[in-house]
């Protein structure tokens, strides 16, 4: 019977705005395409969030937001 069993996971989509704060990361860490240690990727990514670019990126869709 059709419909009666779970259903796949859907693939998340961003929340307008968290797009652009993807595309500034990805600009700086590349996808995983193979195994690799992360902890540069998390250094980076800290380090854009630290400074404020990725919050620039999604203020630039949302308008200013509570800091």
């Amino acid at each position: 019977m059709r419909g009666t069993g779970p259903r796949p996971p859907r693939p998340a989509l961003p929340v307008p705005g968290g797009g652009g704060a993807r595309a500034r990361i990805r600009e700086t860490v590349p996808t995983v395409d193979e195994d690799r240690v992360f902890h540069t990727d998390i250094e980076h990514i800290t380090e854009l969030v630290r400074s404020g670019e990725v919050l620039d990126v999604v203020e630039g869709w949302w308008g200013a937001l509570h800091r």
